[in-house]
């Protein structure tokens, strides 16, 4: 069990810090947090018309970050008492001193054993004993990544710990868990569905599906550099090294330039941090499919950017990388699904495969083909494709025929919120899933 908390709790900023102060649930944040030198004055709120139960909690910390590492420099919890969105937050810490310094606000909300909302990480702007952040956002679980994320053979699932709970998202859904005896490692189930749980051991994770069903889960790690991110209106764009962060903002009329002193990851998230003569940076890029606000064109990560001069948002990597990413398996042709098998009873496999050189390929029904590719700012178009000379039988070849005459009319892609890859034409769409999946 300790091997297990030690990772779970370390995956997630916010579940390394937030441990109830004694004394700190009267309701009265001003004694959780006596008069500090900054004082945070925000407002926690989210859009929907959902209620808070009556004994929800409200966590909160604050960190800070430099080249040696993190430190907490404050945490405590009051109860809300049946309060519900906006809840104000006003508080007082002693910042750390020095330079290359960046300090960060975390927080979430508890009821029970259910972990409701959380924040992402938010940058603290302390300017002369004042850090006026306004709004922050409390997001599902789900939407703000907590804890680690994990591929697992059936599933991604989160698994971290907030206050003295372990949680686990997996199915779209979030579980609290409780230990369960191990003959060796840490093994946890969910409360509410028992045959669902984890088992931690020598470092490794097992999904636990019932009895019988037992997924292998290999960690997922930070994203590494070099990394990019842009973003329109005005436009902007941000460019991560090895060593530095540096930050072209108001359409190349601002360069702010900063130290990288720290990486760090929730969930699907990885959090780049920097400082500078300019102040702070905080650049999170989120594995999640992103769509450029002036193309609609499709990126692999959700950027957003905290710094000095406000907040912005954008999609970061490569549309490229969407692409070649998976081999790619046709499951439907317009309105019609593909079939599994032909008339013979063979297996029928309509196949695409991208490369980095600008190149498709794969199996189409009957015959293999080859077609040139080009991506562009605002689109995605097919060559004439090159097939081989093989003759089958129905269905296969007019499906062979129906694909490739819609390949060559593609002119844009997108991923489905399923993962699945839309290859758009006038005449309808080719659909795709991952091969493997």
């Amino acid at each position: 069990m300790i091997r297990l908390l030690a990772i779970v709790l370390c995956g997630l900023t916010a579940a390394c810090t937030f441990n109830v102060r004694p004394g700190a649930d009267s309701g009265a944040s001003d004694e959780a947090a006596p008069d500090r030198d900054v004082m945070i004055d925000a407002e926690l709120f989210y859009p929907e018309r959902i209620a808070l139960p009556g004994e929800s909690k409200l966590l909160v910390a604050v960190d800070a970050v430099d080249a040696g590492g993190r430190k907490s420099l404050t945490r405590f919890s009051t109860a809300l008492e049946g309060r519900q969105v906006p809840i104000p937050l006003q508080f007082s810490f002693e910042p750390k001193e020095g330079g290359g310094v960046l300090h960060e606000l975390s927080a979430a909300v508890v009821a029970g054993d259910e972990l409701l909302r959380l924040t992402g990480p938010v940058l603290v702007r302390a300017s002369e004993g004042e850090a006026p952040i306004d709004r922050i956002r409390l997001h599902t679980p789900l939407d703000a990544g907590f804890g680690q994320a994990w591929e697992c053979e059936s599933a991604r699932v989160l698994l971290g710990a907030v206050d003295t709970g372990v949680f686990l998202a997996v199915d779209d859904t979030l579980h609290a868990l409780e230990p369960v005896a191990a003959a060796s490692g840490a093994r946890y189930r969910s409360i509410r569905q028992p045959a669902l749980g984890i088992h931690e051991k020598g470092g490794e994770l097992l999904l636990l599906r019932g009895d019988d069903e037992v997924s292998e889960c290999r960690r997922l790690e930070a994203l590494e550099p070099p990394i990019s991110g842009r973003g329109n209106e005005p436009g902007w764009h941000v460019d991560i090294s090895k060593e530095s962060i540096e930050l072209t903002s108001d359409y190349g009329q601002t360069v702010t330039q900063a130290t990288r002193i720290g990486t760090g990851a929730s969930g699907a998230t990885t959090h780049f941090r920097g400082t500078g003569e300019n102040g702070p940076i905080l650049a999170s890029f989120s594995r999640r499919t992103c769509r450029d606000s002036a193309t609609g064109m499709p990126h692999p990560h959700a950027v957003r950017v905290q710094f000095e001069g406000g907040t912005l948002s954008g999609c970061g990597g490569e549309p490229l990388d969407l692409l070649v990413e998976h081999d790619w398996l046709v499951t439907q042709l317009g309105d019609a699904p593909v079939p599994d098998s032909g008339r013979d009873g063979e297996k029928i496999e309509i196949t695409m495969r991208f490369d980095g050189e600008g190149r498709v390929g794969g199996r189409a029904a009957c015959n293999r083909y080859s077609a040139e590719f080009e991506l562009g700012g605002e689109g995605l178009s097919l060559g004439r494709a090159a097939t081989t000379k093989m003759a089958c039988t129905e269905p296969r070849m007019m499906l062979e025929g129906r694909f490739l005459a819609l390949l060559s009319q593609v002119q844009r892609f997108d991923i489905g919120p399923d993962g699945a890859l839309q290859l758009i034409t006038p005449a309808g769409r080719i659909t795709a899933v991952a091969q493997g999946r």
